[in-house]
């Protein structure tokens, strides 16, 4: 199956690894040219407790003049960006897709899947939500930080054949993965984790397991949980599960040695998504008509540490 992952960071090189490794027809898109040149030399190298293995995934650039005119429209595309660079780097790979392209956000953040859908048909998009844990040690370079399931919705809560097909690509590559029917409902029982916990390394600058230990940051993640989960109530979304505090503890404890999406970028300089993510929780409440000030508090001590958004 011809398979673009769009996006060279720490999910995106993982997958594209462990695709390419599967014996899946795998290209790796990256708007950097040198560095789209350096990956495509030196290859993706995944680090895990007891190995490191390097894969040879070809590479491109999106502003390359290969990448249009030789490129043939992939089969699945798996969006892997910032959520803040979901329409560009969509807009960019619509050039070389069809009709019949399937689209996979594997997107931190709420809110992606209206972005695609400026670029892509409303029935090819799927919304997913991984928990594999990865960090990016450097350009090419990740560590396997965590291992649990890959949950994908349709956004139109229609399954269909080639839908599936994208799916069984996964999954044959390693990848657990679980259907939902309900886009909107995968997506925020992410965002509430994500919110929970990604803003929370940075204000301490832990691991995510660390959070466990330090009862600071236990009690700060904890009543984000609560009130994110009182946000997707009040704004009639059923989530994944009926405690938020259990889940975050639970995720926390399964990719204790992983450095959040987040974190890293704070740490790198990058601008972050929590706009993408508490932000977008807060002006869900604000929406119907509710509060969110924990989440609000957040966001402005995120700011006060010179937080990029």
């Amino acid at each position: 199956m011809r398979i673009m992952v769009v996006g060279p960071g720490a999910i995106g090189s993982l997958f594209a690894a462990h695709l390419h490794q599967a014996g899946q027809d795998v290209v790796l898109l990256d708007h950097n040219a040198d560095r789209a040149t350096r990956i495509a030399s030196q290859g993706i190298h995944v680090t895990t407790e007891d190995r490191t293995e390097c894969f040879h995934v070809p590479v491109l650039c999106c502003s390359s003049p290969e990448f249009i005119t030789s490129t043939v429209a992939p089969e699945v595309v798996l969006i892997c960006v910032k959520a803040y660079d979901t329409l560009q780097a969509a807009r960019e790979v619509a050039a070389c897709c069809d009709s019949q392209s399937i689209v996979i956000s594997l997107q931190n953040g709420i809110g992606n899947d209206a972005q695609l859908i400026q670029c892509f048909p409303h029935g090819s998009i799927l919304c997913g939500s991984t928990g594999m844990g990865s960090t990016r040690l450097e350009n090419g370079t990740i560590r396997l930080a965590g291992q649990g399931p890959t949950a994908i919705a349709p956004r139109d809560g229609q399954w269909t054949h080639r839908k599936r097909a994208a799916v069984n690509a996964l999954q044959n590559a390693g990848f657990e993965v679980v259907c939902h029917d309900d886009a909107v409902s995968l997506v925020w029982s992410k965002a509430v984790l994500n919110a929970a916990i990604n803003p929370v390394t940075v204000l301490y600058n832990i691991q995510n397991g660390s959070i466990l230990t330090r009862s600071d940051a236990h009690n700060t993640m904890c009543t984000i949980a609560r009130e994110s989960q009182c946000v997707a109530e009040q704004a009639g979304i059923t989530l994944h599960y009926t405690n938020a505090i259990t889940m975050v503890e639970y995720v926390c404890a399964q990719t204790e040695k992983n450095i959040s999406s987040m974190l890293q970028d704070y740490r790198a300089g990058r601008r972050t998504e929590i706009q993408n993510i508490n932000g977008e929780i807060v002006r869900t409440a604000n929406k119907h008509g509710i509060s969110a000030p924990i989440n609000t508090n957040l966001i402005e001590r995120m700011l006060a540490l010179g937080v990029s958004q």
